[in-house]
């Protein structure tokens, strides 16, 4: 495995607009519509009324240091997305975002036995695996679409940003607010409308991004977020298409440092920045002015993207989800992650106190073949899977 460290600069870059994407008032088409004409980003350089500088200086990052080696776990691979509907998936998935649907996948009685065991599922459950993913652009997360014969309860019901557990899905774009007149001509609604933001550099000067959110099947939200200074910087991109993503996912924790600890001393992650910020009025989220968050941007040892932005509510006003945030449940249910040593994760894991659920054991999975496989769960009870090759 190889993975690309990026820049300091892109590190910032990727922190700001994160943030951003939580903080910051909705621009002028902001709403839940599901119809209309996206604002046009600003490429002129010239500061639109409404923009919001922000000032970012990362904790944890020391832009001298060399790059890092690859460390014993690698990105985020693997994003688990549990739906009762092929149709409306594959019309926001494939359709909107243009990735690519990979499936049904041959999946044997001794199969999905197996899987059970892995994700510790009933046996009431049926379900068929297909995936979403981009063949030009590798590096970019993929999603294993789990199909359910029959309706389970949705893991959000709103987009209530105070809810534990999976918040959003982001995608990089070079042309956003095009995506957005597309998503908005299938009948998709946004969260926050199509807005530019001008944000202040750690390292000097600053740099624009234009982002906007949506309403996805299964109450998902999905971010598109296009650098428009400097557009690789966000995540890998489709060199033809100008699309990419899933980059990242943002992830409401009820202890930051719990779940951080977890992240570096089992995955052998690192944390590139951590910040404490003050909501402003407006909030895109529907957050009270004033609302402190305590966020935090983990990434794997030299990797460039699959990372995680875990945010933290300093007030502890938080509270469960509609249905607990794991399969079988509709919408973002587990992590996957690759891993040179999977004995080693284990030992790290069984130390620091982690549930194992099932494995390790070796088996020829539907989306990267034969691979030893174990499972375990986060601080918060998430799921997470993890397989070496």
């Amino acid at each position: 495995m190889t993975f690309s460290r990026p820049s300091p600069f892109g590190t910032s870059l990727i922190l700001a607009a994160l943030l951003v994407l939580l903080l910051t008032q909705c621009g002028p088409s902001g709403g839940s519509e599901a119809s209309g004409t996206a604002n046009a980003p600003d490429r002129s350089g010239a500061a639109a009324d409404g923009e919001i500088p922000l000032g970012i200086a990362p904790v944890h990052w020391d832009a001298t240091r060399p790059a890092a080696k690859p460390g014993l776990v690698g990105p985020l691979h693997t994003i688990s997305l549990t739906s009762s509907s092929l149709e409306l998936t594959r019309y926001f998935y494939e359709g909107g975002l243009r990735m690519t649907l990979d499936g049904p996948f041959p999946q044997p009685a001794s199969k999905l036995h197996r899987q059970r065991q892995f994700w510790d599922l009933p046996d009431s459950i049926r379900w068929q695996t297909y995936r979403l993913h981009r063949p030009e652009t590798p590096d970019a997360i993929q999603i294993r679409l789990l199909l359910l014969q029959h309706e389970t309860p949705p893991v959000h019901q709103t987009p209530e940003a105070r809810e534990l557990g999976p918040l959003l899905l982001g995608f990089t774009n070079r042309h956003q607010a095009r995506l957005d007149d597309s998503l908005r001509a299938k009948g998709f609604a946004t969260l926050t409308g199509g807005t530019t933001r001008r944000l202040a550099s750690a390292e000097g000067g600053d740099y624009r991004f234009y982002e906007t959110v949506f309403r996805a099947p299964d109450f998902t939200l999905v971010a598109g977020i296009e650098g428009l200074d400097e557009p690789a910087a966000l995540g890998p991109l489709d060199a033809q298409t100008g699309m990419g993503g899933p980059s990242y996912a943002v992830h409401v924790v009820d202890s930051l440092a719990r779940f951080t600890d977890f992240l570096t001393k089992v995955l052998d992650w690192e944390i590139r920045a951590e910040q404490s910020l003050t909501v402003a009025a407006g909030s895109a989220w529907g957050l009270p002015e004033g609302t402190v968050l305590n966020t935090a941007l983990a990434y794997a040892k030299g990797a460039s993207s699959g990372q995680l932005l875990l945010v933290d509510y300093a007030d502890e006003r938080t509270f469960p989800p509609h249905a607990p945030a794991r399969l079988p449940h509709r919408g973002l249910g587990m992590w996957t992650f690759r891993t040179r040593d999977l004995g080693e994760v284990r030992r790290r894991a069984e130390a620091y106190g982690s549930p194992i659920v099932y494995g390790p054991v070796t088996y020829e999975t539907p989306l990267v073949g034969m691979a030893k496989v174990m499972t375990l769960r986060a601080p918060d009870g998430f799921m997470i899977e993890m397989f070496e090759q």
